[in-house]
């Protein structure tokens, strides 16, 4: 059975939501020390990439200066390489990456395409 390109539009934009909830607030100290917040934005970047890689290309040039490969990349290492995730990285990604990829998805979504 196929979904809606829109449901997955949809997915990305709930799942950046919820990360952006769970780092509101928070320092990296103490990002970096609750394993529960970790885990929380991890499953929702899984949930967030495995999204964006379902998303029909054509849905993907809509937004040609998002890094989609990235994006799908960071799920891959999420689901097979975890191990290797670096508590920075995955806050920058939290921070200042997630906002930025939500922003400019919302429009699609929004526009209801």
């Amino acid at each position: 059975m196929s979904r809606n390109a829109r449901l997955y539009v949809g997915d990305i934009v709930t799942a950046g939501d919820a990360i952006t909830r769970y780092v509101a607030g928070v320092s990296f100290e103490a990002f970096a020390a609750n394993d529960e917040k970790r885990a929380a934005v991890e499953r929702q970047l899984f949930i967030l990439g495995e999204a964006a890689a379902r998303l029909p290309d054509d849905w993907r040039q809509r937004r040609p200066d998002v890094p989609w490969r990235q994006i799908v990349g960071l799920r891959n290492v999420l689901a097979h390489g975890y191990w290797t995730i670096d508590t920075d990285e995955l806050w920058d990604i939290a921070t200042r990456k997630v906002p930025e990829f939500v922003a400019a998805l919302r429009p699609l979504l929004d526009a209801g395409v």
